[in-house]
């Protein structure tokens, strides 16, 4: 097991697992007493029982986390639509599409009938292909 990145006091009583944040050695004796048992966990997810004496503050854990802002999440949705709306308009060529019932359809439908739905297609599917591409990860 690597080192730990983390401490759980598993209740097996009630099943119940908890990530350990208090590290005082009187309580975790006393909740090994209790019949807690202590389970370490390192960093590929690998968990080990461990005595309460083992139980020490984990030191940090190399890395950072990267955390989703919105806009992130709203930009691939819009390619993502993007590209069932080109589906759509070269599987149904003559169904209205979603987009061009929305308030800016008359600019979207008008930039849409200078292309062939498969070169929209393509282009989109592209566009999305590079959003969803690993930074500097070139085709």
């Amino acid at each position: 097991m690597d080192k730990p990145v983390m401490f759980l006091a598993h209740d097996p009583l009630s099943n119940t697992e908890m990530q350990v944040s208090e590290f005082d050695p009187a309580l975790l004796n006393a909740a090994a007493g209790q019949g807690v048992v202590f389970i370490a966990v390192d960093a590929n997810g690998f968990r080990e029982i461990v005595r309460p004496e083992d139980v020490t503050p984990p030191d940090g854990v190399s890395g950072s986390f990267t955390l989703v802002e919105p806009v992130y999440v709203d930009d691939r949705m819009a390619a993502v639509i993007d590209v069932f709306d080109a589906m759509e308009a070269l599987l149904f060529s003559d169904a209205e599409t979603v987009a061009e019932q929305t308030e800016g359809a008359p600019r979207k439908a008008a930039a849409r009938k200078q292309l062939a739905p498969a070169d929209v297609f393509r282009a989109k599917l592209a566009a999305l292909k590079e959003i969803a591409a690993p930074v500097g990860d070139a085709e």
